[in-house]
This record gives structure tokens, sequence and C-alpha cells, in this order.
């Protein structure tokens, strides 16, 4: 799958699974910089990147006041790509407290149109359906990596997922706002564990498309293609998603 000027791109990263490159770098800033303007050159002026800047800032402790997430200041705990664009002049970021969202470019703007949810509607990965030129590009990840995996959970009414509240306060332009979160999460149990695998195998070469990049792999596809492929899979067999009802029984 081509990418092309004007397209916006949701990408997750490890880099390490690339191994080494053929040119000389001193750390992540580095090879994150090199990844962020070849990207960048790609897509042009009128084109936008997006990259998961997590946090979970909300389920680290039970004493509400101590859930603080900064929009501006709490540090992604998911990889250095994310960071490298939250920190670059320009960039915005989502809201959510648990997994935020960093963007850079033309339409990165409708991060901030999140709703108190993180796999809900209106979650920011339900706002990214209105860009209409959006791919997912996994550098180093693989396909079973889907970063809309558990809102389509949500709106398939799984039995694998429920839904959960979490309190704290979101810091943004030092203004410090108590909030009420919705974040839905799987039972602590075998079965509900999430397994993109069955949804990836299922997808690759028709949806999700493959390349080889140093010692590992990139993945590509369009976002609205592979979610209405995963939400149509998904409400035909909601565990699909999840390691699945065999281990249920063992539990």
């Amino acid at each position: 799958m081509e990418i092309k000027k004007g397209d916006s791109l949701y990408v997750s990263s490890s880099f390490g699974m690339l191994g080494l490159p053929s040119f000389k770098i001193s750390n992540d800033y580095e090879i994150s910089r090199v990844f962020f303007e070849i990207l960048i050159d790609i897509l042009g002026n009128k084109g936008t990147l997006f990259a998961p800047t997590f946090t979970y800032s909300f389920s680290k402790t039970r004493e509400i006041s101590k859930n603080v997430f900064d929009v501006n200041k709490t540090s992604s705990m998911v990889g250095p790509f994310g960071e490298y664009i939250r920190k670059k002049n320009n960039s915005l970021r989502s809201k959510d407290p648990m997994i935020s969202i960093t963007g850079y470019g033309k339409v990165a703007s409708i991060l901030l149109e999140q709703q108190n949810t993180s796999y809900g509607k209106g979650c920011i990965f339900d706002q990214l359906r209105k860009i209409n030129n959006l791919k997912i590009l996994n550098l180093g990840v693989g396909a079973n990596y889907i970063p809309f995996i558990h809102f389509v959970d949500y709106l398939s009414n799984c039995e694998h997922r429920f839904n959960k509240y979490f309190e704290g306060f979101i810091i943004k332009d030092k203004k410090k706002k108590y909030v009420k979160w919705h974040y839905p999460v799987a039972y602590k149990k075998n079965w509900a564990l999430a397994d993109g695998h069955k949804l990836a195998n299922k997808a690759l070469n028709k949806i999700i498309y493959k390349n080889t990049l140093g010692e590992g792999n990139i993945y590509c596809s369009d976002y609205h293609k592979l979610f209405k492929f995963c939400l149509k899979e998904a409400k035909n067999n909601p565990w699909i998603t999840a390691v699945g009802k065999n281990e249920k029984q063992k539990n």
C-alpha cells in the first residue's frame, strides 16, 4: 500500500525490532527524528502524523488526588516516537489520561474533539474516523497491533471486557480539572486477554499489507477499511479479539 502526499498516518513503532540502521545514531531521539523527517517528507504539508503517548495516569493508585495527567507534561510510557512528536512545537495531544494520542500536521486538531472516554463513543478512535485519508503504519510492530481493537470490543458488546470509570485530575495550560473517565477493561482471566492475531491473519494481504524493513517488518492498512472489517468480524464473533472461549472453560 502506497503512502501519499496529504495522507494522515497513525504510527505505532518498535524501532529495536527493525535492527541496527546503516547510519550512525546515538539515542532514541535520533532514530525518532529520522523516521519523523522521512514520514513528514512523504506526507507533505497537508499530511498529519499521529502516534500513541499512553500514560495510564488514572490507574496507578486508588487515591484520586494522585491520579493526575498533565496534557503538556506527562511523559509517554509507550516508546520514543510519540514522545518525540509530543515535544515538537505545534504538536497537539488528546486529553485522554489513559491512552492519549499526539499529532502533528494539518488535521491534528481532531485530537481536541475527544469525549471523556478511551474506548466508548466519542473516543479518539471514533473521532479519527472523520479523517478520509487515514492509514495505519506499524513500524517493527506486528500486524496484530490494531489501535482501535478495544473500541471495536465496545461496539460489539463483547463479553470479555466491561465498563469501568476512573477518577482523577487533568491539567491543561495550568488549569486543573476533576474528571470521571470511562475506560472499559478486560476481566482478569486468561480468556479475556486481548488478541489481535486472529483479525490480523484474516486481514493480511487483503487490507493489511506487509513489507520488510531492516531485520523486521512494517505493516500498512487503510484505517477505515480495517475498522469496517474488524467491526464486522467482531459482531459475528465477539471472541475474535480475545484469547477466547476455550480458555474460559479452563478458568
